[in-house]
This record gives structure tokens, sequence and C-alpha cells, in this order.
């Protein structure tokens, strides 16, 4: 009786340890961090465009006009309109290179060490291709949590290819990444020839760049290239979901995909400067729908920015994609291995995606 007493404390007593181990360990990793020092060449906050700048703005797409009202997005997005841009890592210098530069700008949660460290070793790696000088950054915000941005820092401090904002990561702050990296880019990068925007779970192939930029036509160089979406209508349920009293208008402006979309430097002051002026609204890509409406510039579609993912991934599919989105770390390592030795898709498979797609539609529009 007074060995099972003491093997039952001793159980109890191993139990007892472990749970407040655990909790200890919980509490440690999810202990909260709101402001973080400056850290490496910060981009402090006074060379940011200051909030009072901003005004609501009434912008003009052939037949259509959308008001945005800056009274109802500073009452529903107020942190949107009034943040000021403060990196505090800021990498100064970072664009300065002898070759024209294609700076590879890829958003990140802190979290995402292991898909930063998938693009590092495959196609986001630092090259020169094609007499072009290929060189990545990550942008990222504060997640909150304390022993991430630990983490995150000294990630930072090892490859010096972060770029971390203050302001707090979260779906509608992607706009703020879109309009700190805009400043960034003014500020700190005039040196880029070209900026390739993307997310760290897609699959971007360098030599097919290299080789679109090379061939695209001179009408199309002040041009923002990407999967272009017209006149979608804005969703009122769910994560993409915008109240229709911020945005009563039942279509958005052309806008390319978030996903991956390259952008000629000549752009960057003109989307800077008004991104500094309208209201920020709470969907990056149709944020920057509304920029370009502001800055007056247009979008080049090419079909072969597959922002919404490959519909068959299949290897041959990826010698001449310029984007596929949606893919896990361990496919990108497969693919970039492949990529040497693959050959390009045999048209009947086109045309075989071709009649699918047919189908697929004709179904839709009869049910």
């Amino acid at each position: 009786m007074i060995r099972r007493r003491r093997s039952a404390i001793t159980i109890l007593s191993i139990s007892l340890c472990f749970t407040l181990s655990l909790l200890t360990w919980t509490l440690y990793e999810n202990e909260p961090l709101c402001d973080l020092p400056d850290i490496h060449h910060p981009f402090p906050a006074n060379l940011s465009s200051h909030p009072s700048l901003r005004r609501s703005a009434t912008l003009y797409d052939k037949n259509f006009s959308f008001f945005l009202n800056l009274t109802d997005y500073s009452r529903l997005y107020p942190a949107l309109q009034t943040y000021r841009c403060r990196a505090v890592i800021g990498l100064l210098g970072y664009c300065q290179t002898r070759e024209p530069l294609i700076l590879l700008a890829v958003k990140s949660h802190p979290i995402g060490r292991h898909r930063r460290d998938s693009l590092r070793r495959t196609w986001a790696r630092e090259t020169i291709l094609g007499g072009y000088h290929f060189k990545r950054v990550f942008l990222v915000a504060n997640s909150g949590l304390k022993r991430q941005m630990e983490k995150l820092i000294e990630e930072a401090s090892i490859f010096e290819d972060i770029i971390l904002w203050d302001f707090m990561e979260s779906h509608h702050n992607l706009s703020l990444k879109e309009r700190c990296f805009l400043e960034w880019l003014h500020y700190r990068c005039p040196e880029a020839s070209y900026i390739f925007k993307g997310d760290d779970d897609e699959f971007v192939n360098p030599y097919a760049l290299v080789s679109y930029i090379s061939s695209s036509p001179r009408e199309h160089r002040l041009q923002i290239h990407g999967q272009l979406q017209i006149h979608a209508p804005p969703e009122r349920w769910g994560k993409y979901a915008i109240p229709f009293s911020v945005y009563p208008h039942a279509y958005y402006p052309p806008f390319v995909s978030g996903g991956g979309f390259l952008l000629p430097s000549e752009l960057v002051p003109s989307l800077s400067w008004a991104a500094s002026i309208i209201p920020i609204f709470p969907l990056d890509d149709v944020f920057f729908g509304f920029l370009a409406l502001a800055a007056n510039v247009s979008f080049h579609h090419d079909p072969r920015f597959r922002s919404f993912g490959l519909k068959n991934d299949i290897d041959c599919r990826y010698v001449d994609v310029l984007v596929a989105h949606g893919l896990t770390p361990q496919r990108i390592l497969e693919v970039w291995q492949l990529l040497p030795f693959i050959k390009s898709c045999p048209p009947e498979l086109d045309k075989q995606e071709e009649e699918e797609e047919k189908q697929k539609n004709k179904s839709v529009k009869n049910k």
C-alpha cells in the first residue's frame, strides 16, 4: 500500500513538473512585444509622409468613377490612415550594385523562417543573370510575440535581407506593407531597375523573368505587369469582405494580383506619392489598383504570372512560367533542382487544358 502511494506521489510530482514546465514555456513563447527598438539602419517615421496629407479622393477609370471617403476609412480602419512608416531594420545602401538591379521583394511573416530559407536556396538567391543583379528582400512586420521577434532579429543579423516595420502583422495591414515598401524604394532603393513583388509560397523563374523583361515591347515598358483582374466585384462576407458603407461601388478598378507582379522603377515616385495622398484601402492588391489610377499608371496582363497557381502542377509548366503561386517549400526545391533539365510542355497539352477550361466554364453557366 505504501509503495502504491509513493508511486502515485511520484507520478503526480512528475506530471505537475511537466505541466509547470509546459506552462512556463507557453508563457515565454507567447510573451507579448508591442514596441520594437531601432536595430539596424532604421527608417525613421519622420521620413514618412504625414497623415495630414491624406484626403478623400475620386478616381476615374474610363466609364467608372470611385469615391474613397477618408472619413469612412478613418472610422473603420484608423491605423491604416494614420500610420507613419518606421522600419527598425531599414537596410540602408542595400541596393547599390554595379549591374542593373532586379529586386525580389517578398512579403513574409516572422514565423515563416522555413519558407524564407527555401527561397534563399532557390529562386531568390543573390546572383547575376542576363546582365542583371538579382537581390532579395523580405518584407516583415511585428508579430507581437517576443520570442518570434527575437528569432527574426537573429535571422536578420545573419542574412541581412529583411526589412522590419513596427506595425503589427495582419491581413488588412498588408496594405501598409505596400505603402511603406514604396516609400522605402523611393528613399533607399532608387538604384533598382525592376522590382518583382510576391509572396513566400510561390515559385519564380528568374531565367524566364530576364527573358520577359528583355523581350517586352517598348510600349509596355512603363506599365505594371502581372495577372490582371478587370472590375472584380467586392466581397461582402468572409476574409476579403468590405462593408458596403465604406465601398458602395459594384466593381473594383483593374488591379494585378498581389501574388506576383513586376514593376519598373520609374513608376515608384508617382506610386509612392499616391500612397501618401489617397485613403488606404484594406486589401493590398485592390489598394495597388487605386494607386495606379491616382498615379495614371496602366497594367499589362500576361498569363505567365500564375498568381492563383497552376491548373496542373506538372514539371514542364515551370519552364515558361514567370510566377506560380501556392507551393510548399519542398515543391519549390524540387522544381528548382529540376528546372535545368525540364523541357517545355507539348502544344497538345495546352489545347487539352484550354478545352477543359471551356467545359468547366460551360458547366458553371448551365448551373
